[in-house]
Order: structure tokens, then C-alpha cells, then sequence
């Protein structure tokens, strides 16, 4: 949680807060570690992976597409991996490589790119999410 700043506690767990400036310097370094020119266009898993998608497809000068139009040159992307299970019965599904901007050590799934690994079970709040 390199980016990630502020911190407050709730009766179960950490919760850690995700500003704007962080989430967009998120977006930054998982846009330039996104090898240029190899995909057509981009997949945002809903909800969250929408968000990620919409500011990636800025960056890389990318589409955004619906799930029936992913293709195996269409970049998955979502906020975090948790269980993994959603991102790898996407990657089951079309055969695509997947980013995320959090990958938590204990995930089953092996996102092509990833910024951050989360190695506790802190929450992460993201600026878009309501309090």
C-alpha cells in the first residue's frame, strides 16, 4: 500500500482510504507498465472495473467495449483482485490478460499487470465508493 495514505479502524478491520490524486497515480504507473500498442481494446469488469477502465482507455488511447464485444486482444481490467475468482473466470472465459491496480497475496489469480500487492486484509476504500 506504497500510494495509499490515510487509515482508520473500524470494529473488524483496517480501513485503508484511497484518494483521488492516489487512485489517478494508481491509473499512471499501471498504465505505463501496460505494454503499448498489443491490445485493441479495453474491458472494465462492473462495477468498479469500469472506473479503471474509462481512465486507462484515456491513456492508452483505447475503447472501451462491452462484454459481448471482448476479443482476445481486449485488456480485463478491475480495481483488485481479492479470491480472484471473478478475474480468473474472465480470463476462463475469453482468454484475455487482465490488470488490476491491487493484487492481494493471497489471490488464486494471476493478473497480467498489477501495481500494488497487498500483503494484509486491510479494506481499501476507493474514492468513488460511498462512506
Amino acid at each position: 500500500m506504497d500510494t495509499l495514505s490515510k487509515v482508520t479502524r473500524n470494529d473488524k478491520q483496517l480501513i485503508v482510504n484511497c484518494t483521488w490524486i492516489e487512485f489517478t497515480e494508481l491509473i499512471d504507473i499501471l498504465s505505463k507498465k501496460i505494454a503499448p500498442n498489443k491490445y485493441k481494446s479495453i474491458y472494465g469488469i462492473p462495477r468498479a472495473g469500469l472506473i479503471v477502465a474509462a481512465m486507462l482507455a484515456y491513456r492508452l488511447n483505447l475503447p472501451v467495449v462491452e462484454s459481448e464485444h471482448i476479443t482476445k486482444e481486449t485488456l480485463i481490467v478491475d480495481e483488485i483482485t481479492d479470491s480472484g475468482k471473478t478475474l480468473i473466470s474472465m480470463q476462463e472465459k475469453y482468454g484475455c490478460e487482465t490488470a488490476v491496480l491491487h493484487k492481494r497475496i493471497k489471490t488464486i489469480a494471476k493478473p497480467t499487470y498489477f501495481v500494488e500487492l497487498l500483503k494484509t486484509d486491510d479494506w481499501i476504500h476507493y474514492p468513488y465508493e460511498e462512506e
